[in-house]
């Protein structure tokens, strides 16, 4: 499910894209992109019915062309957002339910009258509106994500549902990428759930039985991800050097005054850490050389050594 139509090789038109952010074959990635969201329409029109009092139609909406950085650009304060990682991508689905979509489903759990017209949610998400939003997302994470082989490799469980205020917390990376839209139910208006995803991660190839053409070196699939490869190892990040300084109580800690001196352990300049993006990498040794001062990288940080010593 998570793989969409077969997208011939671009050939030249990768500068196009590093300049421009957009393929240079919008048609054959649109094509791609509404083949993948009519194959998850079965699977998520199936997971969607269980439980509910009275069926609820979904349709296929609009596929278009997108930037990831603009995919809750137009989110309302009340729609709900999950931002999905693969084991490829930290955004590889942005998932958005719009405030009539979390209506229309709460109608349909909780047994309102199938002709009751559901009206839009206008106020902040209340903790029962949020998990049935979360329930949702869950739903066309799972249908996007397929199975086997073909998995799209969705991280499970996927984080919680953010709305309201939350939702500038949301921090995305741009990006050429797609929207597919699906309509529920449709009158008298339709409630929305978008999924906005990378291109690069539409079109990864995944393996099929008879998709010989994909594991083929030098093909669309090889080219991809290779462009993709240098543009990450090309990016920079900030890094961050710390070193331990002491153990205080909060009360000691408290009494903090301007100019106060407080003496490193023997041991501190030997026991710095190097992180990026509040990550530890590296365990290192502080130092001086010259007029400037470093950091000797001594060995990989080890996440499981360090869970124990805290214990």
């Amino acid at each position: 499910m998570a793989d969409g139509a077969p997208v011939s090789e671009r050939g030249g038109n990768d500068i196009l894209e590093r300049l421009l952010g957009d393929t240079g074959e919008p048609d054959l990635i649109l094509e791609s992109a509404r083949t993948l969201g009519e194959r998850t329409l079965k699977p998520l029109r199936a997971a969607m019915g269980e439980g509910m009092s009275h069926p609820v139609s979904i349709d296929l909406g609009e596929v278009d062309m997108a930037r990831m950085k603009q995919a809750i650009g137009d989110a309302g304060p009340h729609d709900a957002v999950v931002v999905a990682a693969s084991a490829n991508s930290p955004d590889a689905l942005v998932i958005r339910v719009d405030p009539l979509a979390i209506a229309v489903f709460i109608n349909a759990l909780f047994g309102a009258e199938p002709d009751a017209a559901p009206q839009a949610i206008d106020r902040d998400l209340s903790s029962l509106e949020r998990d049935v939003a979360g329930l949702i997302v869950q739903q066309v994470a799972t249908a996007f994500n397929g199975f086997g082989q073909r998995a799209l490799q969705v991280r499970f469980p996927l984080p919680p549902v953010q709305s309201g205020e939350g939702l500038h917390k949301i921090a995305l990376r741009d990006g050429p990428a797609v929207k597919i839209e699906f309509l529920v139910e449709t009158d008298p208006q339709p409630g929305r759930v978008v999924v906005t995803m990378p291109q690069r991660i539409l079109l990864r190839p995944r393996e099929e039985a008879g998709a010989d053409e994909t594991a083929q070196p030098g093909g669309r699939g090889d080219d991809w991800s290779a462009r993709f490869s240098e543009e990450v190892m090309r990016s920079k990040v900030t890094l961050q050097a710390t070193m331990p300084l002491a153990r205080m109580s909060l009360g000691a800690i408290a009494q903090l005054k301007q100019g106060q001196t407080i003496a490193l352990a023997a041991d501190a300049t030997a026991q710095a850490t190097l992180a990026s993006k509040n990550k530890t990498l590296f365990v290192c040794e502080f130092g001086r050389l010259g007029q400037h001062y470093t950091v000797r990288i001594k060995s990989p940080w080890n996440t499981e050594e360090e869970l124990i010593d805290g214990l």
